[in-house]
Order: C-alpha cells, then structure tokens, then sequence
C-alpha cells in the first residue's frame, strides 16, 4: 500500500518502513533533517497500519498546531487517506474512536494524564517529539504522551532536533517511544561504553 502513494520515493525513506516492521517491533524514531520526508516515511507506515486493520484503526497524530492542516492535506494528497482534526474528549477510558485523529500538542493541557486502555490506539506519531522531552513547565505534556505511548501497539517519533541541550534528552524520547526499555542505569553503562569505543 506504501508503494502505491502519490510521491516519488528516495531509497532512503524506505528504512523506517521496514525497520518498524522488523526489529524495531513497531517503535521507532525518525530523526532526519528538516525537509528529507519525515512525514513521507511516517505516512507510509501509517498506511500499512490502514491496510492491515482496515477501518477499525484508531490512528493518533500529535503535532504542533501549525501543522495540523499540513497532515491531513498531505496525507489526503499523498496517501488518499482521510484525516481529521480531533481531541482527547472523545477518548473513553473503555472505547477509542476508529479513524484518523490529527491532534495538537496542546490538547487536554490542564491533564497530566490519559486514561486509555493498553492497546487500543493502532499507531501513535508524535510530530517534533522533542517537545516532550519534560523539562520545567512540561511535565503534564510529557505525562500525557508517555499515556498515549502505553496505550498503542505501534509508535513513530518524529525529530529533526532530538538533542536538545543534553545527551540525555535523547533517552527521554526513547522511553516515550519504547517505555520501560531504556532506563537510565542501562542508559548509562550503553554511555560509557560509547565514550570508550569513541576514545
């Protein structure tokens, strides 16, 4: 279904695809940079995730506000798949909505968490995932994405910038990605051990 969209692919957008189907098992994140086709590579794996459940799929995209209408116009365009802008309200603690849900960053932002059952969302993308890396002010925001994270089988971040202002600003986003797989003391050891081979 990937294969079939409105856009002329380069070798190198086909990674994410296949690696999230592999050994990624399902999570991944995408950091190239700004305007190699972060949203391209996304799509087609939401794609696949379209044609393998049909739809049923509850499909979550969380991006700034700015973008929201550049996702659902790109996917229309691009992949012929039908989004729309939403929010949280419709997302009970025992039913998700089927459908595509584009929603902003700033959603149920008095929240510091999201009662949604394991499971029950098909893919999550997180836009400029850096965004809920948790410092300061964030916290409800970081809370809220760990939430969704917990709550979908399949999770895609998205990161021109995934460091910030310090090394562990990236294990932050892993464990939004993939929680409970990169805590800090395995963090760590993979650190020194990376220092060392670097030397």
């Amino acid at each position: 279904m990937a294969l079939r969209a409105n856009v002329d692919f380069s070798s190198f957008q086909l990674r994410p695809l296949l690696k999230f189907f592999g050994e990624a098992e399902r999570r991944v994140l995408i950091a190239d940079e700004t305007g190699l086709g972060k949203t391209i590579e996304a799509g087609m794996i939401l794609t696949e995730i379209l044609a393998a459940k049909g739809p049923d799929a509850c499909i979550v995209i969380l991006c700034p506000k700015s973008v929201r209408w550049k996702w659902i116009w790109e996917l229309k365009t691009k992949f012929g798949v039908r989004a729309f802008p939403s929010s949280f309200k419709d997302f009970k603690e025992y039913s998700t909505p089927v459908g595509v849900h584009v929603i902003t960053h700033s959603a149920s932002r008095e929240q510091d968490s999201l009662n949604i059952p394991e499971g029950s969302i098909d893919l999550l993308i997180i836009d400029e995932i850096h965004n809920f890396i948790g410092r300061q002010g964030n916290q409800k925001r970081r809370g809220r994405a760990l939430d969704l994270s917990l709550a979908s089988n399949g999770v895609i971040g998205l990161s021109a910038t995934p460091l910030q202002l310090e090394a562990n600003d990236l294990r932050l986003i892993l464990e939004l990605i993939a929680p409970g797989e990169h805590t800090e003391s395995l963090w760590n050891t993979q650190s020194r051990i990376q220092i060392a081979v670097n030397e």
